[in-house]
């Protein structure tokens, strides 16, 4: 597995939900930051990860808010983990896909 930033990951993250959601992609905004942190967002919906640096592996969090005062729990994926793009593109293409809706 290549070896890539935080920031290199996310950023392989926010072109693979672009390209999942190409109608919406002008819209989305990304933004890294602060440490460790990056998230997506339109309209009412965000979608967030951090990186869990700390931990042995490090892992990441994904949460998912909806503009709702509830929202699904954080999914726990590894930062080493092969799919880690999808596991994150996926999820958060799909909250934006409401949006659209």
């Amino acid at each position: 597995m290549e070896s890539l930033t935080f920031e290199q990951r996310m950023s392989q993250v926010d072109s693979r939900i672009r390209e999942l959601h190409s109608r919406l992609s002008p819209k989305i905004a990304f933004t890294i930051g602060p440490v460790d942190t990056a998230s997506w967002y339109h309209d009412r919906f965000l979608a967030t990860v951090v990186l869990h640096r700390a931990e042995s592996p490090p892992r990441l969090s994904l949460s998912l808010h909806t503009g709702r005062p509830t929202h699904p729990d954080a999914v726990q994926i590894g930062f080493y983990d092969a799919d880690v793009v999808e596991l994150i593109a996926r999820p958060a293409a799909a909250l934006f896909s409401n949006a659209a809706a």
